[in-house]
């Protein structure tokens, strides 16, 4: 969990600098890092609770190290569908708005680069850790 909630700060601290520019309001500076910090906590709320979803659904509390397919596209539409809900609350209640630049998802009119930041980045953290849990192995015989 510390790998998940850690590793999960610091890159979606780098996604949120990334993605800055596709919102309205983006001024850069030291508020901008701020803002981006401080949302990159709401982020990692959302990793820890897509971790419960999935220790829940499988049964398994390291289930980030025995992955299968299933539990690859469990992650990644709980990840999703998350995304999505946050996106519309926050544009419903005004929180934020996006520039131009930002690609919607059809249909959902949703910007497509948050959702997939809680598709790509969770993704992200189970290779690092499968990659830890591999390095951590006896080399077979």
């Amino acid at each position: 969990m510390l790998l998940w909630c850690g590793g999960g700060l610091i890159l979606n601290f780098a996604w949120e600098l990334l993605q800055r520019p596709f919102f309205d309001g983006y001024v850069g500076g030291k508020t901008n890092l701020l803002g981006c910090f401080v949302a990159s906590l709401g982020d990692v709320g959302l990793l820890a609770a897509l971790y419960v979803v999935l220790w829940l659904a499988t049964g398994d509390w390291d289930w980030a190290s025995h992955m299968t397919l299933a539990r690859c596209l469990l992650l990644a539409s709980a990840g999703f569908i998350a995304a999505t809900l946050v996106e519309w609350h926050g544009l419903s209640n005004a929180r934020w708005s996006y520039r131009l630049a930002m690609p919607l998802i059809s249909g959902l009119d949703v910007g497509l680069v948050p959702v997939l930041q809680m598709v790509l980045v969770p993704g992200a953290l189970v290779l690092i850790n499968l990659g830890l849990v591999r390095f951590g192995q006896e080399p077979r015989r």
